[in-house]
């Protein structure tokens, strides 16, 4: 094993870094390999955005949800509540769980926020 230590561009933005093993014949030998990878380096977040999460029909929690407001990413409470801390700004909120219709909400992020998703179930499919 090994460890690299690597420093954080200081501007925001969307990097892709690589990485280069040589082959080794030492006591673990390994064959030479690559890999690329991306790193987001994004503002400091400021604000939690709480997120409510429903079914819409019965109101009844949905734990288990993913929520993402890009490139931040939450998974709700047993209670349907996923907070998020994220920098000023706006955003597309989703909320996704299996079963159900994906929820999308814009959002301008000012201060702390709360906001309620309630998902709707997949449409049944009748196979004849």
């Amino acid at each position: 094993m090994a460890e690299v230590d690597l420093e954080a561009p200081a501007a925001e933005g969307f990097y892709t870094w690589s990485v280069r093993s040589l082959g080794s014949e030492a006591a673990v030998p390994h064959a030479e390999g690559a890999a690329s990878f991306g790193v987001s380096v994004v503002a400091r977040p400021e604000y939690v955005v709480t997120i409510e999460t429903v079914d819409k029909a019965s109101s009844t929690p949905l734990p288990g949800a993913r929520v993402v407001m890009h490139p931040y990413r939450a998974v709700t409470d047993e209670r349907g509540v996923a907070r998020v801390r994220v920098a000023k700004g706006a955003y597309r909120l989703f909320v996704s769980q299996t079963k159900y219709v994906t929820f999308g909400l814009p959002v301008e992020v000012t201060g702390d926020v709360t906001a309620r998703a309630e998902l709707d179930p997949e449409p049944v499919v009748e196979r004849n």
